[in-house]
């Protein structure tokens, strides 16, 4: 069954664990149709075209390049593109590797925080962590109203249960942290 515009966008909310499969796995997916107002004068909008391999792999070298978002220690995005990026797309697919490997890296990092009983880095990583709903690419290309992923998984890790977030770092992440996957 071909994927909607619009079915993606429920995707989004309820599954973001299959859509990150999906885009590793180098399916196109058309998430910015979905998009209804852009965030900042780089965001895609409704309508972006659609790129070529070539052309989405230029866009994530460059927003990678540029991105501003702290990470933890020791961390920097992946010089070259994922491979999720070997087939045609738009702007936030590119956007979605860098975003998600942000998330993740700061899941991973709470988690190690946690486990080592680390203490500063656990809180640090949770303070990034509450950022990810408020974040330029979520606003934009994230449809979560009923949030989701701050009831599941922000919420009670502010109470001190980590179980949201390794939860959700176990089905997301080593997929888009690659071999840097498990903490």
């Amino acid at each position: 069954m071909p994927l909607t515009p619009c079915s993606v966008k429920y995707m989004l909310l309820s599954c973001r664990r299959l859509v990150l499969a999906l885009l590793l796995s180098g399916t196109t997916l058309s998430v910015t149709a979905c998009a209804t107002s852009p965030t900042d004068d780089r965001s895609a909008s409704v309508g972006d075209p659609v790129l070529t391999a070539d052309q989405l792999r230029d866009v994530y070298r460059n927003e990678a390049e540029h991105f501003a978002e702290p990470l933890p220690d020791g961390v920097t995005l992946p010089r070259d593109a994922p491979s999720s990026l070997r087939s045609a797309g738009q702007r936030g697919t590119a956007l979605g590797a860098i975003y998600f490997y942000w998330l993740c890296a700061w899941e991973r990092d709470y988690l190690e925080g946690i486990d080592a009983g680390d203490e500063p880095t656990a809180e640090r990583a949770l303070t990034e962590l509450a950022r990810w709903p408020t974040l330029p690419f979520t606003r934009q290309y994230v449809d979560d109203p009923e949030q989701g992923w701050e009831r599941d998984v922000l919420a009670p890790t502010r109470l001190g249960d980590p179980s949201g977030v390794r939860s959700d770092f176990a089905g997301s992440c080593p997929s888009v942290l690659g071999s840097n996957g498990a903490p």
